[in-house]
């Protein structure tokens, strides 16, 4: 489960939805011009519109360069699950967005800053 602490369930324990069958994900948190510091704990969110079979990976992902750095932090979740609690893993102080992307979709947060704990 990678970073992903504590995960949690909302709605029900309704089964999964048969393959082709897809809703949208659209991430809710972090929002836009956040910071966060290294080390910290934060909420990652997300908000599943119709109904979405397919495991979710979730991602840190740099905002620039041709080749972005890509940090796995959590593979295989269920969709439904729309969220969790993760560690800032330790990376260079630069702008970031959360992407949630499985087998036939993908959406990311807007940006936001992570800063190392001194700064």
């Amino acid at each position: 489960m990678g970073l992903f602490a504590r995960l949690w369930y909302f709605g029900g324990g309704r089964g999964a939805r048969r393959p082709g069958e897809s809703g949208s994900l659209i991430v809710r948190h972090p929002c836009e011009g956040e910071l966060w510091r290294v080390g910290e704990e934060r909420t990652v969110t997300w908000k599943l519109a119709g109904r979405y079979a397919h495991p979710v990976d979730v991602d840190l992902v740099a905002d620039r360069g041709r080749s972005p750095k890509v940090v796995r932090l959590a593979t295989a979740l269920d969709p439904r699950v729309l969220g969790g609690r993760i560690t800032v893993p330790t990376v260079p102080a630069d702008t970031y967005r959360i992407v949630v992307a499985s087998q036939n979709a993908s959406t990311s947060s807007r940006s936001f800053r992570i800063q190392s704990p001194e700064q």
